[in-house]
């Protein structure tokens, strides 16, 4: 799941799932592009911990 900022739609968190935090605005997006926002910088979850979930280190 992507949180992003209301209008534009930045990209903000990456999240895996059902994540306890209260996301402002989301998307359902597929792990393929969990994986591509997150190897491009956009902030994985540090509670649902979408990287681990996925197999990023680093």
């Amino acid at each position: 799941m992507l949180e992003h900022s209301g209008k534009d739609k930045t990209p903000m968190y990456v999240h895996a799932g059902p994540c306890n935090t209260r996301l402002r605005t989301r998307q359902d997006i597929t792990a393929a592009e969990a994986r591509r926002l997150i190897t491009d910088g956009v902030r994985a979850c540090v509670l649902c911990r979408p990287d681990t979930e996925l197999g990023i280190i680093g």
